[in-house]
């Protein structure tokens, strides 16, 4: 069903009230994927533009999405300075920008084989503004061992000494220069123990919960791993993150599911199915139109 215009300005007035930083982004961001998925590209483009002025630098996604927006309001030069800015403010994988679905109805223009032969060009300005470009490097070197040792038949041994050497290192990088959102893949590796009391667990969740609290990381950043041990030692969900497991994992009192995932910063599971092709829940759509009137 299409989503009036009216229903999306109460959504961002419900969800941007006295919100900040990551939370008003991603409220822009939303509104203008909805608006992008109902073919509202003037509005989309509008409010993707609001969540790129409010981080300009937190994801490609923005600048992607308002640049197929563009496109497809026939504003070509818009399009191809909202990628170079992407480029320039974010990292980007070329991959990624070759096989981005939204660009595909437009990837005979010369727009895009221009951005291809520049490509390095545009995003060495993303390097060389970087504050610590050695530390990137070193984090992308330390997920390649990572991944390495969990694709190439290592034994659990050998991927539990990469897993160790790699935290022991990111807890120095993270010591003398903050949290690194790299460090995340990482980190995740260690989420079996987070509860315990250990050398790596209790660096990182006083370091994280005061970060958290200061807004240099989102409030969101437990939920992943709370839903990870929900899964594992309860055999339910409270955040929906496992949207194709319901079956095995079904959602614990789905009435407050998206009160207790605005609770932390996450957009509400109608949202996530709407953009993403999440499934819902059993009842979520009757309970949700109940509780909309």
């Amino acid at each position: 069903m299409r989503i009036t215009y009216f229903l999306i300005s109460l959504f961002i007035i419900i969800y941007s009230t006295q919100k900040k930083g990551y939370e008003e982004y991603d409220d822009s961001l939303y509104a203008g994927l909805i608006q992008f998925q109902d073919q509202e590209y003037q509005s989309a483009l509008n409010h993707l533009k609001e969540a790129i002025d409010i981080l300009p630098k937190e994801s490609e996604k923005s600048y992607f999405y308002a640049a197929a927006a563009a496109f497809h309001l026939k504003q070509d030069k818009t399009a191809e300075n909202l990628i170079k800015a992407a480029l320039k403010n974010t990292y980007v994988n070329q991959d990624y920008l070759n096989s981005f679905e939204e660009f595909n109805p437009f990837r005979n223009k010369e727009i895009f084989k221009r951005l291809d032969e520049n490509f390095s060009k545009y995003t060495q300005t993303y390097y060389s503004n970087l504050e610590h470009p050695e530390i990137f490097k070193e984090l992308d070197s330390l997920i390649d061992a990572d991944q390495k040792v969990r694709k190439d038949g290592s034994s659990k041994e050998e991927m539990a000494k990469i897993d160790s050497t790699n935290i022991v290192r990111l807890i120095e990088i993270t010591k003398e220069y903050g949290w690194q959102e790299k460090g995340q893949l990482l980190l995740w590796h260690q989420r079996g123990t987070r509860n315990e009391n250990n050398w790596v667990w209790d660096y990182f969740r006083p370091f994280i919960n005061k970060e958290i609290e200061k807004g240099e990381i989102r409030k969101s950043f437990w939920i992943q791993y709370e839903e990870f041990e929900n899964v594992v030692n309860e055999k339910y969900q409270l955040y929906g993150m496992y949207p194709h497991n319901y079956d095995m994992f079904p959602l614990k009192d789905p009435e407050n599911v998206d009160k207790r995932r605005d609770s932390v910063g996450l957009q509400p599971l109608w949202v996530m199915n709407k953009v993403y092709d999440w499934p819902l829940p059993d009842n979520y759509e009757k309970i949700t139109a109940s509780n909309n009137g």
